[in-house]
């Protein structure tokens, strides 16, 4: 480490005797808040910023801000040590926020992202969405000037994250090859391909990963029915142009599901509120085979039927 001694030269020497001030330099990635730190231990700094909090050049309370530079250091806190590198950082981010990587500043995604927090960290992926999952972004226009960026963005993630999102935003015309190889890549690298028309698209791919990271797969499964009612009106329901009132109806008139499954056109064209369409594609549900070859075989049954008829 290196030390910078100096002397106040806007306070006066006879209230604050000369004292030396020790700023550590931790290397070229720390944060303006650590390069300072040891300043705002000293008695100048103390005194000096109370006198402007009187002034009224500061709105906020003195121990606001005391407790705000408490949150700051220990934010800062995994970078004071040389040895810490941006994967053991990974361990220390505040998980509600999408941490953003500092090589993605002026990204025009981020101006959409704007229902989850996010802050620029120290990491190794483009963005972290989660303890164990992260996205890595890429626009096909500079896809097709550095072939080679992604291989190596790719192989610096290593094996820390299950969920590897690739996240593409597709800004040219001619893509389809580019595509096919990026999609080939993402497979080989078990990471999961998205694509983006947009960047608001690429932005609200971002924040829905990072909203929904807690969440189960219960959201987008369906739910299953309990009673037989619901069983009943879940199956019947199928059928093209029949809704759940038309399950109650056919229930009450024919009390079970074996006694509808057998019924023929002219008892189905009895119960209200069921149309000669409904009457046909109720029939034709319960009685036309599934298999195409057995449909096949009934035509063919059927011509030859009526061929023999006609001699």
């Amino acid at each position: 480490c290196k030390e910078v001694v100096g002397e106040s030269s806007t306070c006066d020497s006879s209230s604050f005797p000369p004292k030396k001030l020790i700023i550590v330099d931790h290397g070229p990635n720390l944060s303006f808040s650590q390069a300072f730190s040891s300043i705002q231990d000293t008695e100048q700094y103390e005194n000096e910023y109370e006198n402007l909090r009187k002034k009224g050049a500061l709105a906020m309370d003195s121990a606001t801000n005391e407790e705000d530079r408490k949150k700051q250091r220990e934010i800062d806190a995994p970078l004071n040590g040389a040895d810490v590198d941006a994967r053991e950082h990974h361990a220390h981010l505040q998980p509600h926020v999408l941490h953003v990587s500092r090589t993605q500043q002026g990204n025009p995604i981020l101006k959409h992202i704007r229902n989850v927090p996010f802050a620029f960290s120290k990491i190794v992926p483009d963005y972290i969405i989660g303890p164990n999952r992260c996205a890595s972004f890429l626009s096909l226009r500079y896809h097709s000037l550095h072939p080679e960026y992604i291989h190596r963005r790719i192989s610096e993630l290593k094996s820390d994250f299950m969920l590897r999102v690739l996240l593409v935003l597709v800004d040219v015309e001619d893509n389809s090859a580019a595509l096919l190889v990026l999609n080939k890549l993402a497979v080989l690298q078990n990471m999961a391909l998205v694509l983006a028309w947009s960047d608001e698209e690429a932005g609200r791919y971002l924040e829905t990963f990072k909203a929904f990271e807690s969440k189960d797969a219960s959201l987008i499964q369906k739910k299953e029915k309990d009673t037989f009612a619901d069983q009943i009106s879940d199956v019947i329901c199928t059928i093209r142009s029949v809704n759940k009132t038309d399950v109650s109806q056919l229930m009450s008139q024919f009390g079970s599901f074996h006694a509808l499954a057998v019924a023929d056109m002219d008892e189905l064209s009895l119960v209200p509120g069921i149309g000669s369409k409904k009457v046909k594609r109720l029939y034709d549900a319960f009685h036309k085979p599934f298999s195409t070859d057995a449909s096949r075989k009934r035509k063919m049954e059927n011509i030859a039927t009526v061929k023999a008829d006609e001699t």
